[in-house]
């Protein structure tokens, strides 16, 4: 097993433990707030619907709307394409670093498209 597969291996294990450990972390935090609940009223403690509902809600609800999430997606995804492209530049246009500034522009314009997207169709009281 040479570089020539450990280093795709090694990328693919890093994209996947950067979409699997925020979700793990997010369903962990859900799963002790549900518990905490569930705790509370086997001691017999009455709990306000609006302190269940806080403690439940998921984070994604608290920071904003979705657009701006993958409005900043896109633009952070499209400064590292530019950088690929600067780095193919130093290196006398080497091949790699433009295929890849290619296919990491190309999924910040889709993270763009997407946030004008919702921009354009969200619902008229502001909710995401």
């Amino acid at each position: 097993m040479g570089p020539e597969l450990l280093v795709p291996l090694a990328m693919l294990a890093l994209i996947g433990a950067i979409v699997i450990v925020p979700i793990q972390l997010r369903h962990k935090q859900k799963e002790a707030g549900y518990r905490l609940i569930q705790e509370a009223m086997a001691r017999g403690q009455t709990l306000d619907p609006k302190m269940i509902e806080q403690i439940v809600q998921s984070k994604e609800r608290q920071e904003g709307p979705r657009w701006r999430r993958s409005l900043g997606a896109g633009v952070v995804l499209c400064a590292v394409a530019l950088g690929l492209v600067g780095i193919a530049y130093a290196d006398g246009y080497d091949a790699g670093p433009i295929k890849g500034a290619v296919i990491v522009g190309a999924l910040g314009l889709g993270f763009i498209g997407l946030a004008i997207i919702d921009i354009f169709t969200r619902k008229p009281n502001g909710e995401a």
